[in-house]
């Protein structure tokens, strides 16, 4: 585990410093995959009707412009704490607005600790009459942009190469009102479900009904199909709707009895802290009207309808991540991270002592955890909103401890791939490594995506380089690979989606040009001996070691180097916006980020854009909310922030 002492360390190449932040094996038994219970907190929906309005994108994909946007739409945005801050901040004003927004119950913790169900769907489409032609949506281009339609956000957002600094770049912020809640922005708690006999539905427990979600509550609907606040009178009183539980008393670990650190903010995965689980609770109905149910058109495999219609893109539990050594083969990066980054949520997380948003995480399941989330799913959710992009938002709670337990031994033996998140991660182990004991800062908010049921997409992240000027990059790079010049993007995009590996398309003021079959010789002398052979073939490897650093001589740094996310067209205007060049390619395949990953390896800094990226601000985690105060007056573990 590093060791922190003061700030951070100065001047370390990102290999070294990634790590020394992710760490070799701990000195204590092996421990497995971990996704506990804590009791979130999130706004309450008699203050805020509408959670589009406070949620936000995640922290890196936030510009100067988007921030002032989504301040300007509500004044609670969730972004008014996590948007970066200049290099010195020490984020007291984020810690100050989130203090008071818990002191006037504009934010409440829920009381009981719980697993969070989140989904991200296509809003349901109605019926079309349209007739005319459609063009082919299985073409490389079409499928490029679906891809890119499915997991961006409503702007087009310009990164930084590197992130210490992270003013737009150009981009321009789309407008728009959001789309709101559908149907309430929370369900209120009512009466709903019906009890259950444990023994209808075999170890599990669950309904007896017809079509019930074992160990799902479910929630009275109205005449247009949505959640009903009021309440049925043949239900049970007392159920949530958006809440699972797990019928019958199973005993053991079942009981949900008090347990060791309960005070830390976190219970243990296999005993939820919060009290006994009560016999026979209620289960409720599968899917809810308009429902899909299949795969739905263009999507990936495994991705089926969502609760109120549309496709699922993304679906998986928000829990508190066991914090684990990269040497330990549980939680897996597959990235480099650098201090500037680290540093900025470091002060963030200490000032705040909360983790606001969720990392992304991936693993292969198909097992118990998938059931229960897409039972539990099929019901009515606590949450439902749409943002101004038009993806559903939906949250359910798990609170049963039995659940916890049955999802605590399906994860343990698995490993998890960091997908998006992995300057959060390594400042969630900083934490951990500040902490004396055990503590709540063992643990990290994390969103764990079973990618068997839910695959991952992987978008492309396009370079733009503003002070290359595009003839000269052009010249370079014929001295090193075979050219093919276009006049129109579509067809190019094509041709590059069809191409071997690694290829590239060069664009800027006049033309596009794919580069394609680099020479052998002039590759094997720009890429290190060091270099494995899983990450030499990269088409990211080629495009830093060959074109940037050997052909190009520009410095891989945040004034050299933009970035953006899976736009093609935006790349170019910002290239030709700039007078540079823009290099667009295709993403890599998540079988060969798995790979390297499997192997102990790093891709290239932002070589890979999962998504969708979890939305920030529907749930967030508190590092002392669960302390109880020692005679001190402190809270255990709070040397931890």
């Amino acid at each position: 585990m590093p060791t922190v002492d003061g700030d951070l360390p100065s001047g370390s190449n990102p290999e070294d410093f990634s790590a020394w932040a992710f760490g070799t094996p701990d000195p204590r038994p092996a421990a497995g995959l971990v996704l506990a219970p804590f009791r979130g907190v999130r706004f309450d929906p008699t203050r805020i009707e509408d959670l589009s309005t406070v949620t936000s994108p995640p922290y890196d994909l936030l510009d100067d412009a988007e921030t002032r946007s989504l301040l300007n739409t509500d004044e609670h945005n969730i972004a008014r704490l996590i948007h970066p801050r200049p290099e010195s901040s020490d984020y007291a004003d984020a810690a100050a607005a989130l203090r008071h927004w818990l002191a006037n119950g504009t934010l409440r913790p829920d009381d009981t600790p719980a697993l969070y169900i989140y989904e991200a769907a296509t809003t349901p489409k109605a019926a079309s009459t349209d007739t005319s032609p459609k063009p082919d949506a299985n073409s490389p281009t079409a499928r490029a942009r679906s891809h890119a339609a499915a997991t961006r956000h409503p702007e087009t957002t310009t990164i930084r190469y590197t992130t210490a600094k992270r003013a737009g770049a150009g981009a321009s912020a789309a407008t728009g009102t959001p789309g709101g809640p559908i149907g309430s922005a929370e369900r209120a708690s009512g009466d709903a479900g019906h009890n259950a006999d444990p023994s209808a539905r075999g170890d599990t427990g669950g309904s007896a009904d017809a079509g019930a979600a074992p160990g799902v509550e479910r929630g009275a609907a109205s005449a247009d199909g949505r959640t009903d606040r009021g309440s049925d009178a043949s239900d049970t009183p007392g159920a949530v709707p958006g809440e699972a539980r797990l019928g019958g008393d199973t005993g053991g670990r079942a009981a949900g009895r008090p347990v060791e650190g309960a005070d830390e903010g976190v219970g243990r995965a296999d005993e939820c802290v919060g009290g006994s689980a009560s016999e026979g609770t209620d289960a409720g109905t599968g899917g809810g009207e308009g429902t899909d149910g299949g795969t739905g058109e263009g999507t990936d495999g495994g991705a089926g309808g969502g609760a109120g219609g549309g496709v699922v893109l993304q679906r998986g539990l928000i829990g508190a991540l066991g914090l684990r050594a990269e040497g330990d083969r549980v939680v897996l990066p597959h990235e480099d991270v650098y201090p500037g980054p680290v540093r900025d949520r470091l002060a963030l997380m200490s000032a705040t002592r909360a983790n606001l948003e969720p990392i992304f995480l991936t693993y292969e399941g198909g097992g118990v955890t998938a059931d229960i989330v897409d039972d539990a799913a099929s019901g009515e959710p606590l949450v439902e909103f749409r943002d101004r992009d038009g993806l559903v938002h939906r949250l359910w709670r798990i609170t049963d401890p039995r659940l916890h337990a049955r999802i605590a031994d399906d994860l343990w033996p698995r490993q998890a791939l960091i997908a998006d998140g992995h300057h959060r991660y390594a400042t969630y182990r900083l934490l951990q490594a500040r902490q004396s004991g055990p503590g709540p800062c063992d643990y990290g908010m994390a969103l764990l995506v079973d990618s068997t049921r839910y695959p991952p997409r992987l978008g492309a992240i396009h370079r733009v380089l503003p002070g290359l000027d595009p003839e000269t990059a052009l010249t370079a790079a014929r001295t090193a690979f075979g050219v093919t010049s276009f006049t129109d993007l579509s067809p190019a995009l094509d041709a590059l989606a069809a191409a071997d590996e690694p290829a590239f398309l060069l664009g800027g003021a006049h033309g596009l040009h794919l580069l394609t079959r680099p020479d052998p010789a002039r590759l094997e002398r720009a890429v290190p001996a060091s270099v494995s052979p899983l990450v030499r073939r990269l088409n990211t490897t080629v495009l830093d070691r060959l074109l940037i650093d050997a052909l190009w001589n520009v410095p891989r740094d945040e004034d050299a180097v933009e970035i953006v996310h899976d736009d093609p067209a935006a790349a170019l205007d910002r290239a030709r916006a700039t007078g540079g060049t823009a290099v667009l390619l295709n993403p890599l395949s998540v079988r060969d980020v798995m790979a390297v990953a499997a192997h102990g390896d790093r891709v290239p800094r932002k070589s890979t854009s999962f998504g969708p990226k979890p939305r920030t601000g529907l749930v967030l985690r508190l590092l002392d909310q669960d302390g109880a105060p020692d005679a001190d007056g402190e809270t255990p573990g709070s040397n931890c922030g």
